[in-house]
């Protein structure tokens, strides 16, 4: 015959003397005792712990909250950027040893064209996003064909 588990440790309680229930019950309320007291402890420990950190952690947090409103307010700040105009550009190019055909696209961009590596062709582009708000809107560049570039290039939008 056979009983559920639950049944089992009925019956071997009921099978057990009264000492023997009493040792029994001592020894499971003591576990149980124990147990509290590790989480109990391990609780306390937690806190403390948490206790030390919150001061930094607040103090991370005040910093954040100040960069993050000095980055809103220069978002916020409209960049002054030089007009550019195709003589301008083209004494930029010279600068950065860029022989480049420069043409206004009727007051909206330039297209530029040319010959030149990527490795210089690149910061040229850049600075004149920095400086001039000038994004590239298109660009092809033929490595295989001694590195011809044509690029489309047109403001910032505001």
């Amino acid at each position: 015959m056979s009983f559920a588990p639950d049944e089992r440790y009925r019956m071997l309680v009921r099978s057990l003397s009264l000492r023997e229930r009493r040792a029994l019950l001592a020894a499971l309320a003591l576990v149980v005792g124990a147990a509290l007291l590790l989480g109990v402890e391990s609780l306390l420990a937690e806190r403390a712990r948490l206790d030390r950190r919150l001061p930094q952690l607040a103090e991370t947090l005040a910093r954040m909250e100040i960069e993050a409103a000095e980055l809103a307010r220069l978002r916020a700040t409209a960049r002054k950027l030089a007009a550019a105009d195709a003589t301008l550009l083209a004494a930029s190019a010279r600068a950065h040893g860029l022989n480049a055909e420069i043409a206004s696209d009727g007051g909206r961009g330039f297209r530029v064209g040319g010959q030149a590596a990527l490795a210089a062709l690149l910061p040229w582009l850049a600075e004149l996003h920095a400086e001039y708000g000038l994004r590239v809107l298109e660009m092809d560049f033929d490595g295989a064909a001694g590195d011809r570039y044509a690029v489309t290039l047109g403001r910032d939008r505001d």
